[in-house]
């Protein structure tokens, strides 16, 4: 299977760390991971060096990013997208909705 992990947060916290751990999981048992995360994010490096394929993302839904990550999605064959907190969570959804994609899941994380 295809899967998108996506992460907006920068620094170290709960939600950055569950979805590097879950894309190492998936990546173990033989499915093809793309991390989407922020430029200079804290994950990215460590998810480059796990061997997981990176794309950075500004998640701004402004129509030419949202098109270049939509062009990626398709060109990867994605089966599934997870997105994790609240930016690319509501980025996720902007992309399910122009593309279609019917297997999108939404992780909120929070401390409340």
């Amino acid at each position: 299977m295809r899967i998108m992990e996506m992460v907006s947060g920068r620094a170290v916290n709960g939600a950055v760390i569950n979805c590097l751990e879950i894309s190492k999981a998936l990546q173990a048992r033989g499915h093809s991971v793309t991390l989407v995360t922020r430029p200079g994010a804290w994950i990215g490096e460590k998810a480059a060096a796990a061997g997981i394929d990176v794309l950075e993302s500004t998640l701004k839904r402004r129509p030419f990013e949202l098109k270049r990550v939509a062009t990626e999605i398709r060109e990867r064959r994605i089966d599934v997208l997870h997105t994790h907190m609240s930016s690319a969570n509501f980025f996720g959804i902007v992309l399910r909705r122009l593309l279609g994609i019917r297997n999108v899941v939404a992780s909120a994380h929070n401390r409340y």
